[in-house]
């Protein structure tokens, strides 16, 4: 018995997607368990009003971030080469560029119509940071993406753990000097602003070479060979912060600002444990899968095992907060986030088939099929939207209306996963020749 555990350990040991995983894992427990330790006091120096102004500043930049590197950070995954691949990242990053002076311009013309929408006056000066976090998320996405690449997976997990330091040790300071809905907004700007820096310059230092083979005719190569990116990849990006953004003002008009920011902090709280692993593994999937698929053209074996040992992880954490969920809340949180426990409990097998799922949204992209998965990304970000809109239309309930919700995203997202495993069994029989039952 002891010997074969010392050969099963071995095996794990020597397997390299597992260590990938372990170390991207590493970071993103610290990074997540940090804030998650910290919950009990940090929900109490704010309240769900300060999450509501939280959430309304993220659907904004959400949707912005989403189109400011054209998804071409995503396409330099694909390339064989580090000298193509540079190229594609630079043209992400002089995208980012554009759209963050597009912000400003948007921000400066249209600033008196977005506060009208909003219904809140003090909003304003909020607005005027929106730019930077578009541009500190879009670059840091395209230096995570080409990292992922090289396989620096522990400068990777490092970098998580400081920009949750940072956030988090500036959201409990400003939270005990009373800056409410500011103290959360500026930890976050910060964090993102010395994460990136940090990236950019541990990047620079080892990858500047490249920048030679940076060059006008290999941008446009780049731009026409990936143009499926920003033609599916983006507008499917783009419905997801839709939708998220969306969810926020339906909230929020037809049930409040409480009701909203116990929405918001249920949702954080319960993704944290769920990202520990999902992100980790989504990250270090896309990279092996790409490989795999370029030297094989088959990835089913690969997708099976990171679909099982998901469930295997993910389930048992769901059933624990949807029977004790409501009660968790109340005794760790406090009594004004009773509410957040209650949505935590309805929310639970939405965000576990959400984190299920989540590796496999690179599948089409690396089979080709953006453009099928864009119809699916319509559906799956229109329907529930539409659902809780004539729920609160209708006066349900809050409580009934987010069932509503969930309900909606479990059915489209199980039909999602089916048709990947459809396309991945294809896949397989084209290159093995080999029928899967």
């Amino acid at each position: 018995m002891i010997e074969r555990i010392k050969s099963k350990s071995k095996l794990i040991s020597q397997n390299d997607f597992i260590k990938s995983v372990a170390t991207l894992a590493t970071g993103t427990v610290i990074s997540q368990i940090i804030p998650l330790l910290l919950a009990p006091l940090i929900s109490r120096l704010y309240n769900p009003t300060d999450y509501a102004v939280l959430a309304t500043y993220s659907s904004i930049t959400i949707i912005l971030t989403i189109i400011s590197t054209g998804m071409y950070d995503s396409a330099l995954m694909l390339d064989k080469e580090d000298e193509q691949a540079v190229n594609t990242g630079a043209l992400a990053v002089l995208i980012t560029i554009g759209v963050t002076l597009a912000s400003i311009l948007i921000i400066l013309v249209f600033q008196s119509f977005i506060i009208t929408r909003i219904h809140n006056p003090g909003f304003r000066l909020w607005l005027y940071l929106v730019p930077c976090t578009v541009f500190f998320q879009g670059f840091y996405q395209t230096l995570n993406l080409w990292n992922n690449r090289k396989q620096r997976y522990k400068r990777l997990a490092a970098n998580r753990i400081v920009m949750t330091a940072v956030t988090t040790s500036l959201t409990l300071l400003l939270g005990y000097l009373n800056f409410h809905e500011k103290g959360l907004i500026i930890s976050l700007i910060m964090g993102q602003a010395i994460s990136f820096i940090i990236l950019f310059i541990q990047t620079i230092k080892v990858d500047s070479a490249l920048f030679s083979h940076i060059s006008k005719v290999q941008l446009i190569y780049s731009l026409k060979h990936h143009k499926d990116f920003p033609k599916y990849n983006m507008p499917q990006g783009f419905l997801d912060a839709l939708k998220d953004s969306s969810l926020v003002w339906i909230i929020s008009f037809y049930f409040g600002n409480v009701a909203l920011g116990s929405f918001s902090f249920a949702k954080s709280i319960i993704m944290r444990p769920l990202q520990v692993i999902g992100s980790s593994v989504s990250q270090v999937f896309y990279q092996r899968a790409s490989k795999i698929y370029n030297e094989t053209g088959d990835i089913w074996n690969i997708s099976k095992r990171t679909l099982l040992n998901l469930v295997l992880i993910g389930l048992p954490f769901a059933i624990l907060i949807f029977v004790f969920g409501g009660n968790m809340f109340h005794i760790i949180f406090g009594n004004l986030w009773k509410q957040a426990g209650v949505f935590s409990e309805i929310l639970i097998f939405w965000l576990f088939i959400s984190f299920v799922a989540s590796p496999f949204g690179s599948v089409p992209i690396i089979l080709h099929k953006q453009h099928f998965f864009f119809l699916f990304s319509i559906i799956y970000n229109v329907l529930p939207i539409i659902i809780i809109f004539l729920a609160g239309s209708l006066h349900i309930g809050v409580n009934n209306s987010i069932y509503g919700f969930s309900i909606a995203n479990i059915i489209i997202m199980l039909t999602i996963l089916l048709w990947i495993r459809h396309l991945l069994i294809q896949q397989k029989i084209k290159t093995t020749g080999i029928q899967l039952k």
